[in-house]
């Protein structure tokens, strides 16, 4: 097996996209798996080789047999899973051959940090500030919120990515039937949130090599692909000193190995940020943590194969970048009417950005494909943010 060669799965994303490019432009031959032949990576001028498995989330074995045969294949050592099969992998992580390395935390520590009810108790528990959070476990507990909370609230799902599963509730009359609207999709009682007014929204992302802190990069989300938030279109690096102490008490607490991010809502009313979700894994607008200087799949790579990573540069502020086919999304989600169509362009111009996260001039094709992919989901589904069959609950 080749020390220099790498597998990565969830190969339709541009942050998986991200990954490879970035470690191709380290001299590494990176292999990728999909859910299909034709992926945002397996078009890419950097991807070295590819691979087609079976759903993650509803044949896990068959899954981890096809990563397991596509190492042996391509001769690698090194597996970094990206999205959410990651769960999938540290569950049945003893199933993977010893010469396989797999740099991630335990599983205990990924469902702690991606069930949202978990995660709210852990930064109770750590002092962390959060939005004051509601646990019912029926429909007669979520009725009495209706005199002991404070509106407008959110319904969210305990386990769900991208924005999905989130309902705010404007009225107390609507909140039941929301919470039911929810549950139907749901495998677990969601969790209930008092709305942040005044709010702003920011990401810590990290990389962790056990529990010490290897790299950090702080951003504000400008704007989002789906109009309930999620994953965001626009972005801007910054400074943020609390938010990354909140974000580091968390992982050094859990000893952290690999990758994850925090996602903060600021109030101007209280001045106050809160903690709202933990990405337990890799986050969509990882391209611009890169093009910034910090690349997190270098170091992860690097932690994997027990080299050193040295000091790094800082990064710098100020700078912005955009996903424009989330940009395109999101702006027929935030479109109302004709009337004010002058001002909801505005709002988008001008593209006064630094880097794209998903368009690169020197590898043009990987942008085209995604455009497809989203295309025909819609396509099929109807769904702008279509969720795959088992991977939610």
């Amino acid at each position: 097996m080749n020390n220099d060669r790498v597998l990565i799965t969830y190969g339709w994303c541009r942050n998986t996209y991200s990954i490879m490019r970035n470690l191709a432009q380290h001299g590494l031959a990176v292999y990728v798996g999909g859910p299909s032949e034709r992926t945002m990576c397996s078009v890419s001028r950097y991807c070295s080789g590819s691979f087609v498995y079976p759903s993650p989330y509803l044949f896990p074995h068959e899954f981890i047999e096809a990563v397991i045969a596509a190492a042996r294949r391509f001769e690698t050592k090194v597996y970094l899973p990206v999205h959410e099969e990651i769960f999938v992998v540290a569950k049945y992580k003893e199933l993977f051959p010893d010469w396989l390395t797999i740099p991630i935390t335990t599983l205990d520590n990924l469902y702690r940090c991606y069930d949202k009810a978990t995660t709210m108790q852990l930064c109770e528990q750590l002092g962390v500030p959060l939005p004051k959070t509601f646990y019912p476990t029926s429909v007669d507990e979520v009725g009495a919120l209706v005199d002991n909370a404070s509106f407008p609230l959110i319904i969210k799902l305990r386990r769900s990515n991208s924005g999905k599963g989130i309902k705010r509730v404007w009225e107390p009359n609507n909140l039941i039937e929301s919470y039911e609207q929810i549950m139907r999709i749901a495998s677990y009682p969601p969790i209930i949130q008092e709305y942040i007014e005044g709010e702003s929204y920011f990401e810590i992302d990290v990389c962790y090599n056990k529990g010490k802190e290897v790299a950090s990069f702080c951003r504000k989300n400008i704007r989002f692909k789906s109009k309930d938030g999620g994953s965001a279109s626009k972005a801007l690096s910054i400074e943020a000193p609390e938010m990354l102490a909140a974000t580091r008490k968390i992982f050094e607490y859990l000893g952290w190995h690999g990758v994850a991010s925090c996602e903060f809502v600021h109030s101007s009313k209280t001045g106050k940020s809160y903690l709202f979700e933990i990405n337990p894994r890799y986050w969509g607008t990882l391209p611009f943590d890169i093009d910034c200087g910090v690349e997190f799949p270098w170091y992860h790579f690097l932690i994997a194969t027990d080299r050193e990573i040295g000091k790094l540069p800082d990064y710098p502020r100020g700078k912005s970048s955009i996903w424009i086919i989330g940009d395109l999304i999101g702006f027929t989600e935030h479109f109302s009417s004709w009337k004010n169509v002058l001002s909801q362009i505005k709002e988008y111009l001008p593209i006064d950005i630094d880097y794209c996260m998903d368009f690169k001039k020197e590898d043009p094709y990987p942008f085209l494909q995604q455009a497809w992919y989203y295309l025909e989901k819609f396509l099929r589904t109807g769904s702008k943010n279509p969720i795959d069959e088992g991977m939610i609950g």
